[in-house]
């Protein structure tokens, strides 16, 4: 099966918004109007935590990374969500590594399918599943051209996106608006995933045709962290 199609690289969340209804709805609302969806929307998805315990090396962290996305893939879940939320001792892994073990891991696996013509033929798990990258980790619209060049299909950085919110009339203590929420919406979107010349979105569409360009083209990174026989 081919993986759902986004019409953009980018996500809608919140780490506060998300903890009410109302929140919730807003997210929404504000995906809606901009042409993409909310990391709860995501059809047929599964969450693993990009992130290793501290009595690890990063290295352990991105083999059982890996392995946890191929189970997944071979499972039939379409969309694969790397989250960095971490307890008290874990630490994070960078999303632009975390995208390109698993972009590159799930290209190099495949598995038998048979055709509508009966015959048996190889398919790339890469081919079956999208990469979300729904993280804390992403400041700045820098970063998340990292995360598509290395592989993500698309991202929601939260951090933004809560700073954005924070600005325009938001209550962190309980997720709920305090200001005029029309206003709210325009103003602290504008903020948070930049509605500007950063993302190459231009007033009135989708955009992104540039951004999306970059997606897979960095280099992996799989060698120089030693874990490149773990892709096989």
């Amino acid at each position: 099966s081919e993986a759902f199609v986004l019409s953009t690289p980018m996500l809608v969340g919140s780490s506060v918004l998300e903890q009410t209804q109302e929140g919730r709805e807003l997210l929404a609302e504000i995906a809606k109007k901009y042409g993409t969806i909310t990391v709860d929307e995501l059809p047929n998805q599964r969450r693993i935590k990009a992130c290793y315990s501290k009595g690890e090396k990063l290295e352990d962290g991105l083999k059982r990374l890996i392995q946890e996305a191929k189970t997944l893939a071979v499972d039939g879940v379409e969309n694969i969500i790397l989250d960095d939320t971490i307890g008290d001792d874990e630490i994070p892994i960078p999303g632009d590594i975390a995208c390109s073990v698993i972009h590159n891991a799930l290209k190099q696996f495949s598995i038998d399918i048979v055709d509508a013509e009966g015959n048996t033929i190889k398919e790339s798990l890469r081919s079956r599943v999208n990469i979300m990258a729904d993280l804390h980790g992403i400041p700045n619209a820098e970063v998340i051209k990292e995360c598509l060049a290395h592989g993500a299909d698309a991202v929601c950085p939260k951090l933004m996106m809560d700073g954005g919110l924070g600005l325009f009339g938001l209550n962190h203590s309980n997720g709920h608006l305090t200001s005029d929420r029309a206003e709210t919406i325009q103003r602290g979107l504008n903020t948070m995933i930049g509605m500007n010349e950063d993302l190459a979105i231009t007033s009135g569409s989708s955009g992104f045709h540039d951004i999306m360009a970059l997606k897979g083209t960095a280099p992996g990174t799989e060698h120089e962290l030693g874990i490149a026989d773990d892709l096989n």
